[in-house]
Parts: C-alpha cells; sequence; structure tokens
C-alpha cells in the first residue's frame, strides 16, 4: 500500500500551511525538519510523516498486516534485545 505525499503536500499548501515531509521513523530527520520548521512563520506547519508500523522490531513484525497494537508474546524477548541493543543509554 502507498501514500501519496506529495499530493498531501500540495493539499496542505493549498490551504496556506508550510508542508514538511518527514522519515518519521528517522530520528536525524525529524530533528532536521523541527529545526528548519523554526525559520517558517506567518503560516501554519503540517509535518507529514512516512512510518512504518514495527519499524525495528524485525522481520515478523515490521509493517506486516495482524500485529499493530497486539502483544508480542514469543517475539518480545528478541524484539526487546534487538531495542536495547540500538540504543545509545538504555
Amino acid at each position: 500500500m502507498g501514500h501519496n505525499f506529495v499530493g498531501m503536500e500540495s493539499k496542505c499548501a493549498a490551504f496556506g500551511a508550510n508542508a514538511c515531509i518527514v522519515e518519521g521513523n528517522n530520528i536525524g530527520d525529524i530533528v532536521e525538519k523541527l529545526e528548519r520548521a523554526k525559520k517558517m512563520i506567518g503560516k501554519p506547519i503540517v509535518f507529514i510523516c512516512k512510518t512504518f508500523k514495527g519499524k525495528d522490531f524485525g522481520d515478523e513484525i515490521e509493517d506486516k498486516e495482524n500485529w499493530h497494537g497486539k502483544p508480542l508474546e514469543k517475539e518480545a524477548e528478541k524484539t526487546i534485545a534487538k531495542i536495547t541493543k540500538s540504543m545509545k543509554n538504555p
């Protein structure tokens, strides 16, 4: 399933807003766009975030149907270990 981010951006502009398309699973991109937004004045700002449900939770879960909002059960330990390992200050 795809999303029309450019179309959404155009609609926001048509309503008089500044729109930023953000890689929502990328902290660096979020910070960069927030910094850029500080300089945008005079109009509302809309962030259009491209995200994947379960991003970095493992191939069994990432962007798969029927996982969103459900307990990980047997995947929990492996997923928590993977996320903890990727943290700078767990």
